[in-house]
């Protein structure tokens, strides 16, 4: 089953947002199963690997996010 792990900053994205994140992430990674071959070597019915996609959100607490070496909130 693939894995996705999203980290943003707690509270930076509204529900609905994350909702959009997930759905466009599964279905790139569905697609990504179907064109390289994944999907069929691993007996997806159909080529759909959209049921068998999960999408982890998690919300860092405030310090816990760096870019560059730069620890933000």
């Amino acid at each position: 089953m693939p894995q996705i792990h999203v980290t943003l900053p707690k509270g930076a994205w509204s529900k609905e947002e994350k909702a959009v994140v997930v759905e466009k992430l599964t279905t790139a990674m569905a697609e990504a199963g179907k064109v390289t071959g994944v999907a069929e070597r691993a007996g997806v019915p159909e080529n759909n690997m959209v049921p068998f996609v999960n999408v982890f959100i998690e919300e860092t607490s405030e310090g816990g996010y760096a870019i560059g070496g730069q620890v933000l909130g």
